[in-house]
């Protein structure tokens, strides 16, 4: 679940005139030319059409506040969370597009959201030459499982290859885990699905599992200062409108939950260092990579304008609403040379309490959790060595 004014910070950007360097001689010639263009008659227009056909936030005025949790705007999606038990009908959606686009159905037209769980909206370009289509869906989820197998995943998005994993309770799929592919297919779209940094693994403990790979971002990747992507895997949500410039907010972590008083994390791993390690600047450091494995229980902090703020990248390991934590001790972990013979090794990481638990706001689910997994403890900074895998499995969350 992520923010309800969920406004996207990418907006569209104006096309500018820029001026590479001339030599002094030439730049006032330059200069001239450009004025006189400028002065042609409207043949040459300001600025052309924009192309961009995104919704950019959503909003639903006519919801009670204190019935909603967040609302995700996603790449093709906007997923709009409900806390549970909230009766839905007629909502009336309005959306913020990119400069100059128009959706259909318009925005602000009622809709009746209790009768169709999915309803369908395409984004023009205010150029007219380009279309994307939108799924906008009223969701309610509260986290109750313990157990975590990864045998289900299917494509994420049409537009790029890499996968999602989701649990069955029953017939229904319940999409609980998220990770930073999405960021990662800003710049590499078109890679297969087993090359993203993370991906379903063959050789899980049980079945299939989860492979998470630091992994190298190219080209595209250096040019915007950030050369590597970590393997990364957690409950909660990815807000890429911020994975280009606010990467930490990004990772919003945890979902609400009824799974009970956490006593310790329990799962099967393997784990590869790669060879080189790296800053963000493409500096070699003296030092060695290392895998981030955690579980945070904590109770968001409710906004001004009633939405749930969750932790992020930021603050998720050291915030102050945090009331038990299960941290990996580094010394724990067994390193694996070759990771298709080795053996997969189980850890069980007991929980902390860093504050006292009200047990009736846990029967009540007025918690969230989540859990992180990582190939590179700094991966979020940008910094560790590509290569570096982390193989999970077999996930359980013990109660006390």
């Amino acid at each position: 679940m992520s923010r309800f004014n969920s406004t996207k910070s990418a907006k569209a950007r104006k096309r500018e005139v820029v001026f590479p360097y001339f030599p002094s001689c030439l730049r006032a010639f330059a200069l001239s030319c450009c004025c006189t263009l400028f002065l042609l008659p409207s043949c040459i227009q300001d600025e052309l059409p924009n192309t961009e056909a995104d919704i950019l936030a959503c909003t639903i005025p006519d919801m009670p506040k204190d019935a909603l949790n967040e609302i995700v705007v996603e790449n093709n999606a906007v997923k709009i969370w409900v806390k549970p038990d909230v009766r839905i009908g007629t909502l009336t959606p309005r959306f913020v597009l990119t400069e100059g686009a128009t959706i259909t159905p318009p925005s602000g037209m009622p809709d009746n959201f209790e009768e169709t769980s999915e309803h369908f909206y395409t984004v023009t370009s205010q150029d007219g030459k380009w279309q994307k289509k939108y799924t906008v869906a009223v969701l309610s989820y509260i986290l109750t499982q313990t157990e975590f197998h990864f045998e289900h995943y299917e494509k994420a998005i049409e537009t790029a290859n890499f996968q999602q994993f989701y649990e069955l309770n029953g017939e229904e799929k319940q999409y609980v885990w998220s990770s930073g592919n999405r960021g990662f297919a800003i710049v590499n779209s078109s890679v297969a699905a087993e090359n993203y940094p993370t991906s379903s693994y063959a050789n899980g403990k049980t079945g299939r599992g989860v492979k998470l790979t630091t992994t190298s971002t190219g080209t595209a990747g250096n040019l915007v200062g950030m050369p590597i992507a970590a393997g990364n895997l957690f409950i909660g949500s990815f807000d890429v409108s911020k994975a280009m410039t606010a990467t930490l907010e990004a990772t919003q972590f945890g979902f609400q939950c009824k799974v009970g008083e956490p006593d310790s994390l329990k799962f099967w791993y393997k784990y590869r260092r790669g060879a080189v390690y790296k800053d963000k600047n493409g500096n070699e450091l003296q030092k060695e990579d290392s895998p981030s494995m955690y579980s945070v229980l904590y109770e968001p902090v409710r906004k001004p304008d009633g939405t749930l703020e969750r932790l992020n990248g930021t603050n998720v390991t050291t915030a102050g609403n945090i009331l038990a934590i299960a941290q990996v001790n580094q010394a724990d972990i067994v390193y694996s040379e070759n990771l298709e013979t080795e053996e997969y090794r189980q850890l069980s990481i007991p929980f902390v309490e860093k504050k006292a638990i009200d047990p009736e706001k846990l029967r009540n689910g007025s918690y969230f959790l989540t859990i992180v997994f990582s190939s590179s403890a700094k991966g979020d900074l940008f910094e560790g060595a590509v290569g570096s895998t982390l193989c999970i499995d077999e996930v359980q969350l013990i109660r006390k």
